[in-house]
């Protein structure tokens, strides 16, 4: 093999590795509220490579400061620091969960359970599950095709991230809509 046949193989692969560089590092980012509930957080820094992760569901990873497992065959344990559950697109249909975040988790892949705890969130299609308590749990189960979500404790509920108002659903001062009739004719 020659030089000249070498050359041309290697600006291809470099070609190919600077636009896959490029693609990894657009993910969009993923802010969160901080405590002070003035500034935000972007947990983009939670999925490097280099942090602790699990997959828990094909498409589904938790990454963490730190995990620590109870078993041997690391199928349970517990995620401490920042939380950060990531659901790729092609898991969202069962799920019905784009991502969610918390101080603490755990979970059990033997079982398809995961509990975020300390202040959780979960951005879901078409809402936003806040906690407001830092006593509140979101219980995660993914049995056969759809998860399930069990919420214990005080939450809010942000319709507006995910869904923004549509145009003229805000009443503008002195101009009420008018009533609808059953026909569905308005009067004035």
């Amino acid at each position: 093999m020659s030089n000249r046949n070498i050359l041309p193989a290697l600006a291809q692969l470099s070609f190919v590795s600077a636009v896959l560089l490029l693609f990894s590092s657009c993910r969009t980012p993923d802010p969160i509220w901080n405590g002070d509930g003035h500034t935000m957080t972007d947990l983009r820094t939670l999925r490097d490579r280099s942090r602790a992760s699990v997959e828990l569901d094909r498409g589904v990873k938790l990454y963490a400061d730190q995990i620590t497992y109870s078993d041997k065959s690391r199928r349970t344990g517990e995620a401490q620091g920042r939380v950060f559950l990531d659901v790729e697109p092609s898991a969202r249909y069962k799920w019905m969960v784009e991502h969610g975040h918390a101080q603490r988790a755990s979970f059990d892949r033997r079982a398809s359970e995961l509990m975020l705890a300390g202040m959780p969130m979960l951005e879901r299609q078409e809402m936003t599950m806040i906690a407001t308590r830092d006593y509140t749990t979101m219980h995660l189960q993914w049995f056969g095709t759809v998860a399930q979500v069990h919420v214990k404790g005080p939450t809010r509920t942000d319709f507006a991230k995910s869904n923004p108002i549509p145009p003229g659903a805000l009443s503008v001062p002195g101009t009420a809509p008018a009533p609808i009739t059953p026909t569905g004719e308005s009067k004035k």
